[in-house]
Parts: structure tokens; C-alpha cells; sequence
């Protein structure tokens, strides 16, 4: 059985956004293989290893997805980023070298947008190890959708160059991305979208209490109200006051006689949702779920959510969920114009009275957004065959080399 290792992706994660692509990726690896008629097996380099939550957490991918779970195994991911790094995890590089060498293929997802140095560039330089190993020891290199830039730095630019050029094939989720791989390498990039717009869920796994109240869910970014609370570096400014923000939104909310529910998708939103729920006593916070389809799952039960979380706008765009997507960076765009959802309110450019007022005139204009959310479901789905299309023809010309 062909064995792809999948890198970039991960399952042991506070962030249901990384989970849900590695989900993602497994499904639609899986139809490539139907396609040919043949079984992949799964190899997942872990960044945060530990061996029971990596355990539990393949049971539940395997569970929630309906496949074996012998077709998958976590393994930790090296580093060499420096000789003390080279010595703590020397055991670690040799399995995960070992793999990439007898694979079928290397899958990169970069996390799906960190193939960029706004997080700076040792996030960047950490994510190329598996790569760069993986064009040295031969082994077909395979980027899946993600976001490819925006580069601040010569740096930055040399190491996405150098992995570029070397990418049996790119993906790029949005068309922004692909001009920028073209930029950098010469190379052409398949434009699909975000993998997570396929992620199953169950519309009826979750039935919430009956109320005449519009649900809307508010889906507020740790990173951005407390950046204290996330290990990120914020390589962006934003002329929006988000704490302020956020209290002013929930406030025209609730005046407006909505039912607030607070819907974490990292673990650092559950700190902040614990705050708000000491000012807001009235609204409804949500634990932590298991898994992003359980998070889906929720999310398809809203009238509308308005999420700073990429991946929770998605999981409520892909399941025919009103959502207004709060944009910090370029790639909210870059993904819902591609779709065709114009609903983006972009934190970088808004004052905090327009992004307050604009997200407030969303919330009454529900049924809209629904319908408009279901035509571009639709177009993400016609973008989605574009990624299975594309890696159906390269995999399938290594199978049959």
C-alpha cells in the first residue's frame, strides 16, 4: 500500500483549523485512490508529539471519517533547525527521514497558511525541514491548497523559491497565492480553495434547545483580543480596536434580540470567552469541541456566525451557514473572493465604528447572506474538483512510473 507522509498537518493541535485540514486532506487522498482504484496509507509528522493524545486523536480522525485506523500512524517531527535541536531530537529526525525516503510522497499543507514569513521566519524555516528533505532524498513533493506568501523578507522569498521550484505540483487556494508562486519561482500553481470546505459534518448529530431567537455564534480570536494568550507573531496592524470590537458586537447583538452563543476554534478563544461571559452573563459559551467535525456540527446549527477564526468562517460557509468573515490578513480575502463571498469585513482598512456597523447591518440581513453562502458553497465545491483533478493526474502518474 503506496505510504504518503503528510506534513504541514497535524492532529495533536489547540487549533481545530490545522485538525480540520489534516482531516481534509486524508479525505480527499482517499478519493484520489478510488479513483485509481488503489489505498493509501498515511504517515502524519506530529509538531507537538505525545504519544496518548497523538493516539487518541488518530482514533477520533479514523472514527469521525470512517476508515481504518491501521491505514494511519502519528510520528513525531524532527528538527534540525540547530545542533542542540539535531542532538534532543536525533531519534525523532531518523523516523521521520526514514519515512520521507520510503514514501510514496510528501503532502505539505504548511498548516495552510504559513508557507509565508508573517509569523516570522523561524515558523517558515520550521516547516520547510520536511520538505527540503524530502527534494534531497527524492521523494515527489506534493503542496496541497494553502496560501503561498505574502513574503516581508529576502529570506522569506530565497526558501519559498527553493521549495517551489522543486514541487512536483502546487495547489494554491487562492488566486492571490498563485500569482504570488508564479511571482516567486516562474511556475504555474492549480487554483482550487481550502480543503476544509470539504469536511464532513452531520446536521443532525446536534440538536440544540428550541428558541425563537436568531443563533448567532461569535467566534472571537484569542490572538487578536490578547495576543498574550497565543504563541503567534503578528506580523499585521489593525486600525480596529478588537476588544472593542467584540463588546460593541455582542452588545447591538443581544439589543437586537439575538441569542449569542461564543464558539471557541483555538484553545486561546476559550480565555477569551470566559471573559465575555463574566461581562455578558446572557450569552452561551461552548466548550472546546473534540474534533473539527464536532465543531462543524455546531456551527451548521447557527443562523449566522461571525468568526475571526479562518477555518470556523469555513466550516459555516461549507455547510450553508450565514457567516461574516472578520479579516485580519490578506488571505480571507484571497479565499472568499474566490468563492464569490463579498461579506468580509477587513479589520486592517475598517475603523471600529464601520466594522462594528458593518457586521451589525450583516446580522440583520441573515436570509441574504444564507443564500449567498450556498452559491458559494457551490463554487468551493466546483474548486475542490479542481484539487482533486489535479492531484488524481500526479498521483496518478507516480503510481504508474
Amino acid at each position: 500500500m503506496p505510504n504518503i507522509v503528510l506534513s504541514g498537518a497535524v492532529l495533536n493541535s489547540d487549533n481545530l483549523g490545522c485538525v480540520a485540514l489534516t482531516y481534509s486532506a486524508v479525505k480527499i487522498l482517499n478519493e484520489v485512490a478510488t479513483r485509481w482504484d488503489t489505498n493509501f496509507s498515511y504517515t502524519i509528522l506530529e509538531l507537538s508529539y505525545d504519544k496518548e493524545e497523538c493516539e487518541r486523536s488518530r482514533r477520533l480522525m479514523c472514527d469521525r471519517l470512517g476508515i481504518s485506523a491501521s491505514s494511519v500512524e502519528v510520528i513525531p517531527m524532527g528538527s534540525s533547525m540547530s545542533i542542540k535541536a539535531k542532538v534532543r531530537h536525533c531519534l525523532e529526525n531518523r523516523a521521520m527521514r526514514s519515512r520521507i525516503k520510503s514514501s510514496f510522497a510528501l503532502f505539505d499543507l504548511t498548516a495552510g497558511d504559513s508557507f509565508s514569513d508573517i509569523y516570522g521566519m523561524e515558523r517558515l524555516e520550521r516547516y520547510a525541514e520536511p520538505m527540503d528533505y524530502a527534494v534531497r532524498c527524492g521523494t515527489p513533493l506534493i503542496l496541497g491548497p494553502q496560501t503561498f506568501g505574502p513574503f516581508k523578507s529576502v529570506e522569506g522569498r530565497a526558501l519559498a523559491k527553493r521549495v517551489f521550484s522543486a514541487a512536483a505540483l502546487a495547489v494554491a487556494r487562492d488566486e492571490l497565492s498563485a500569482q504570488c508562486f508564479e511571482e516567486v519561482c516562474g511556475k504555474t500553481a492549480s487554483v482550487s480553495t481550502d480543503l476544509a470546505f470539504g469536511l464532513p459534518f452531520d446536521a443532525e448529530a446536534l440538536k440544540l434547545p428550541h428558541t425563537d431567537a436568531p443563533r448567532v455564534a461569535l467566534n472571537a480570536s484569542g490572538l487578536l483580543y490578547d495576543d498574550s494568550l497565543e504563541n503567534t507573531v503578528k506580523a499585521f496592524e489593525l486600525r480596529v480596536d478588537y476588544r472593542v470590537f467584540v463588546h460593541r458586537v455582542i452588545e447591538g447583538l443581544l439589543e437586537n434580540g439575538c441569542e449569542v452563543h461564543l464558539v471557541p476554534h483555538v484553545d486561546a478563544d476559550i480565555a477569551v470567552n470566559r471573559v465575555l461571559s463574566e461581562r455578558y452573563p446572557s450569552v452561551i459559551a461552548h466548550a472546546f469541541a473534540d474534533t473539527p467535525v464536532d465543531a462543524k456540527n455546531l456551527i451548521c446549527q447557527m443562523d449566522l456566525l461571525i468568526g475571526s477564526r479562518m477555518h470556523a468562517t469555513i466550516a459555516a460557509l461549507s455547510s450553508g451557514t450565514a457567516v461574516v468573515p472578520v479579516a485580519y490578513s490578506r488571505k480571507f480575502e484571497g479565499l472568499f473572493g474566490g468563492v464569490g463571498y463579498k461579506h468580509v469585513v477587513d479589520l486592517a482598512s475598517c475603523t471600529t465604528d464601520e466594522a462594528v456597523s458593518a457586521v451589525l447591518d450583516a446580522a440583520r440581513s441573515r436570509e441574504v447572506l444564507a443564500s449567498e453562502a450556498a452559491r458559494a458553497r457551490a463554487t468551493a465545491d466546483e474548486k475542490l474538483n479542481v484539487a482533486r483533478d489535479a492531484l488524481t493526474a500526479c498521483l496518478g502518474g507516480l503510481l504508474n512510473r
